[in-house]
């Protein structure tokens, strides 16, 4: 589990290592299922190591580093 604080690099781009500083929640609106609802997709504000840049990653793209 992602949490604010944690190391992480997305699985895409390894070579973007950084920090966690936020977590958003993301309800979907807009589709239509005869099953029920659809399931949040949580999203993390990653804060770079090597510029300071912040990207915006979907949780489940990112792997935590020890």
């Amino acid at each position: 589990m992602i949490k604010k604080g944690n190391r992480v690099a997305p699985f895409f781009n390894m070579g973007q290592e950084g920090v966690v500083i936020q977590l958003i929640e993301n309800k979907v609106k807009n589709a239509h299922s005869a099953h029920g609802s659809f399931a949040a997709q949580f999203y993390a504000v990653v804060k770079l190591d090597k510029d300071g840049k912040e990207i915006k990653v979907r949780c489940s793209d990112l792997m935590r580093l020890d």
